[in-house]
């Protein structure tokens, strides 16, 4: 996967992220498939992959019908948290190595 790409994947999880509050069963399937892809792609780099893996598991309670109401702060802070981890990811896909350009 080139740089562009895996940016470009990156890019369209912020705006799965967005939709945390809810059952959304499409927007997972498609948060899931891209977080899959991304962690194939960037498996080189350990850090990259686990931030990735953390917003996948972020999805389950972000998508649920009742599972963020478990967290302090409910749906917002599950999406501050998956924020959190996408910046991270997204700043070592910008300067790594491990996505040809």
């Amino acid at each position: 996967m080139k740089k562009s790409e895996a940016l470009a994947r990156l890019r369209r999880l912020r705006e799965l992220i967005s939709e945390f509050g809810q059952p959304n069963e499409p927007a997972r399937h498609e948060l899931l498939r891209l977080t899959r892809e991304l962690k194939a792609a960037g498996s080189d780099n350990q850090y990259f992959a686990e931030k990735i893996a953390s917003i996948e598991r972020l999805a389950a309670v972000g998508f649920s019908a009742c599972r963020h109401t478990s967290v302090a702060g409910g749906a917002s802070q599950v999406r501050v948290f998956a924020l959190s981890d996408l910046g991270t990811a997204t700043s070592v896909a910008q300067e790594s190595t491990f996505f040809p350009d």
